[in-house]
């Protein structure tokens, strides 16, 4: 059986709702160098399995 949906006035006061509408490039933030995060290396150990 699916969930019940949300009434019109429960999604317009629904925060999730309007960082939905707002896109996630306004909460990313435009100063993140990606070229130089691609660059970087991250010295993490000798890798393990943690399942299967």
């Amino acid at each position: 059986m699916a969930p019940k949906r949300k009434s019109r006035l429960t999604r317009f006061f629904s925060l999730n709702q309007h960082r939905k509408r707002w896109g996630g490039g306004r909460h990313a933030g435009a100063d993140a160098d990606l070229a130089a995060m691609r660059e970087r290396i991250v010295a993490a150990g000798e890798a393990v399995q943690t399942r299967g």
